[in-house]
């Protein structure tokens, strides 16, 4: 099962996830990417039938931290080069894919 969430704002994304898990009635693992992380975190930390959250690339607040808070602290980084086109899209050329491993040296 998937959660549509509102994206209106943290509470109300949280406040659906948690409707949603309130009709489940056997034990579920929650799924986050991304900003979904926090979602799940907050959501699933007070529902009994929530045996485990899994963190995809996801943003994890420590208790009391926020998710702008988060994306303060460091600057967005990009490994590669951009250029916009006449049409306004931005293309992206990377010069290192991961496993890190295959990128040893490069990442910064």
């Amino acid at each position: 099962m998937a959660a549509q969430i509102p994206l209106t704002s943290l509470s109300d994304d949280v406040t659906t996830l948690r409707r949603v898990l309130r009709r489940q009635k056997h034990p579920v693992i929650l799924t986050g990417h991304s900003y979904g992380g926090a979602v799940i975190t907050a959501a699933g930390s007070d529902n009994h039938n929530v045996k485990g959250l899994v963190y995809v690339a996801a943003v994890v607040p420590d208790e009391g931290e926020t998710v702008g808070a988060i994306f303060r602290r460091v600057a967005p980084q990009l490994s590669g080069s951009a250029a916009s086109t006449r049409r306004r899209w931005l293309l992206v050329a990377a010069t290192c894919w991961f496993p890190q491993r295959s990128c040893a040296g490069r990442l910064g």
